[in-house]
């Protein structure tokens, strides 16, 4: 395996533009390559000891935490300025990583500053002297696509012999410096709109637990003062205020799919919002003639997914068809302002007693029946407006927080792309 790259990238900052093209090096010239060491899971884990152990799964931006220790070993690595190394990955889905070689630096700001060990599917990588910056290294590690370098097998990996081969772009030492204070100020900015976005949500956590009634209550600990006297809130069974249905599909589905611009919108898990809870679009349609495997949702309706991500309401914007992995709750009577409906629908109450009602079955899945005994509490019309109103523009905050954070990452991405040399693997 060859890499031929640019010597240069097509962006440099203006004090360097003049200055001589970037030397290339393999990694294992300028760093030493230390492969992790394996631990039966007895001595993993420990609540103290010797040793700080930090497996695979602990690997993050910013390695803050690790997995416990060890309650023994035969050796140890020195963790300052090491970059970790994923060498191994399992599966692709499973709960833990799903991608070779990402990288990351240990003690980033000096926040583990102590000597630890890692565990047998990581590698770290040291420096071998001060002529190169490690954050220059952990940003480039980043553009490498280390799947062209997974050696072939039930679980894709990476050795230590493969990682040293690998060529590593080297400008001078300040050049490094600049392009790595560069990086990490935008990670930072990232950091700090992320803090945001989460204090957002922990906001509107917060207001959904103080105004809507808890267990056992009839009114909300907090309530709009232009509603302090409006007296206690209705008590009802879901099913006997909303018509409640679950989808279908026509099957073999493959065989209904559709490009034609006739066909009818397909709505699947994958087509509800990262953020928000309004359906505007599906990526698939299903001709007309599987209507009557399926059923029909119009905007206004409400949908709510009962396997994956178990009770989450979505408000349909526009009309289309679900197959079983949702349940249609339509809002025939009346009764609800329909972005309270929603907000309701998504409640730790409510939640609490969906998992309650589904306890002891094998599969944690909702249907109609369970839904439908759900009991919820819910106040005048008026009052309602008012509660789905506040609820929506928060949404719409924690929506516009989460497109900048995203804005941002995509601008650092191609910044990234700009100031390091492309790679083209053969």
């Amino acid at each position: 395996m060859t890499a031929n790259k640019k010597r240069t990238p097509e962006r440099r900052f203006k004090e360097f533009r003049d200055s001589e093209e970037w030397e290339e090096k393999k990694l294992g010239e300028i760093g030493n390559i230390i492969q992790g060491v394996g631990f039966p899971m007895q001595y993993q884990g420990r609540s103290s000891g010797e040793y700080p152990f930090c497996k695979v799964s602990d690997i993050s931006a910013a390695c803050e935490k690790n997995s416990g220790y060890l309650s023994q070993a035969s050796n140890y690595i020195n963790t300052k300025d090491v970059l970790l190394l994923k060498a191994k990955v399992l599966p692709k889905g499973s709960t833990i990583f799903a991608k070779i070689g990402e990288a990351v630096r240990l003690n980033r700001r000096a926040i583990l500053e102590v000597d630890a060990i890692v565990d047998n599917n990581c590698c770290c990588i040291k420096l071998n002297s001060d002529n190169n910056c490690d954050l220059y290294l952990f940003f480039y590690m980043q553009t490498i696509d280390f799947n062209l370098y997974a050696l072939s097998g039930t679980i894709p990996s990476i050795n230590k012999s493969t990682i040293q081969n690998i060529n590593i772009p080297l400008p001078s030492l300040p050049e490094q410096q600049k392009i790595a204070d560069c990086l990490l100020s935008l990670d930072e900015l990232i950091g700090l709109e992320k803090e945001k976005l989460e204090k957002l949500k922990e906001y509107k956590k917060g207001l959904l637990q103080n105004l809507f009634p808890k267990e056992n209550q009839k009114v909300p600990d907090l309530r709009f003062k232009e509603f302090l006297g409006s007296g206690e809130w209705e008590e009802k069974k879901l099913g006997e205020v909303v018509f409640i249905e679950r989808g279908g599909s026509p099957r073999p589905i493959d065989e209904f799919i559709t490009n034609d611009k006739n066909g009818l919108n397909w709505v699947r898990i994958g087509d509800a919002p990262d953020t928000g809870n309004l359906i505007t679009q599906t990526a698939k349609k299903i001709r007309p003639e599987g209507l009557c495997k399926t059923r029909e949702v119009h905007p206004g309706d409400l949908i709510l997914s009962n396997s994956m991500s178990f009770g989450k309401p979505y408000i349909m914007g526009i009309s289309g068809c679900i197959h079983d992995g949702w349940l249609l709750i339509r809002n025939e009577k009346g009764v609800f302002d329909l972005k309270f409906l929603c907000q309701l629908l998504g409640t730790e109450q409510t939640l609490k007693q969906y998992h309650s009602l589904a306890a002891g079955s094998t599969v944690r899945n909702l249907n109609k029946e369970l839904v439908g005994n759900s009991v919820v509490k819910f106040p005048t019309m008026l009052e309602q407006q008012a509660l789905g109103n506040l609820f929506s523009s928060l949404d719409d905050l924690i929506a516009e927080q989460t497109e900048k954070i995203n804005d941002l990452k995509e601008y650092k991405k191609g910044l990234m792309q700009q100031l390091f040399p492309s790679e083209d693997i053969s």
